[in-house]
C-alpha cells in the first residue's frame, strides 16, 4: 500500500498538510538565510519553530520535495 501511494502521488506533503506550519515560499526562506550564514537557532526564533526542525528542514529530512530556488 505504501509503494502505491508513493508510485501514484497520493502523500500529502508540505503546505498539503492542514496543520504545516510553513508555507513552501518561507522553507525557501530558512535555506536561502542559512546559505548566507544567519543561523539555526536565529532561523528558528525568526520562524516560531523549534531549532531541530530548522536543522531538519536544512539536512532534508524535512519538505525535501522543495527545491532551493536558484
Amino acid at each position: 500500500n505504501t509503494e502505491d501511494r508513493d508510485r501514484k502521488g497520493r502523500q500529502a506533503k508540505g503546505e498539503q498538510i492542514h496543520t504545516a506550519k510553513l508555507s513552501a515560499a518561507k522553507v525557501q526562506e530558512i535555506r536561502r538565510c542559512s546559505a548566507i550564514g544567519e543561523s539555526q537557532r536565529d532561523l528558528a526564533r525568526r520562524f516560531g519553530m523549534a531549532p531541530v526542525t530548522i536543522s531538519h528542514i536544512l539536512t532534508g529530512r524535512r519538505w525535501k520535495h522543495i527545491l532551493m530556488a536558484v
